[in-house]
């Protein structure tokens, strides 16, 4: 093999480490800031009782309105920080009977509308 194309490998290969290294930390990046926003959320928005929450659909913390709290609630229910009671499946924005990661997407949505 020819100098030139072991150069030209050696390259290939710090090049591919070098990525490999970056979205392996992006990655790590990402989801310690993602579950350390999302372990806090409850004392953030202070947890939510079944009696203080309405069957608007998609106002998951019963403020009368959809904002971003509903989000956190939703995926507070999601990572099973909070339960699900039946005025949060009342608020339900999908109707399936279930609060999932798609209905925190969904409640997003409302707020770009």
């Amino acid at each position: 093999m020819s100098k030139r194309k072991i150069q030209q490998r050696k390259g290939t290969l710090r090049a591919t480490s070098r990525s490999v290294a970056m979205v392996a930390l992006g990655l790590v990046a990402v989801i310690g800031s993602f579950s350390a926003g999302l372990q806090t959320s409850s004392d953030v928005i202070g947890g939510t009782e079944a009696s203080d929450v309405a069957s608007v659909e998609g106002d998951m913390d019963g403020n009368g309105f959809v904002d971003v709290r509903d989000v956190r609630v939703a995926l507070d229910i999601v990572l099973g920080t909070i339960e699900a009671s039946a005025e949060h499946l009342r608020s339900d924005p999908t109707h399936d009977g279930r609060i999932t990661v798609e209905d925190a997407r969904q409640i997003a949505d409302m707020l770009s509308r």
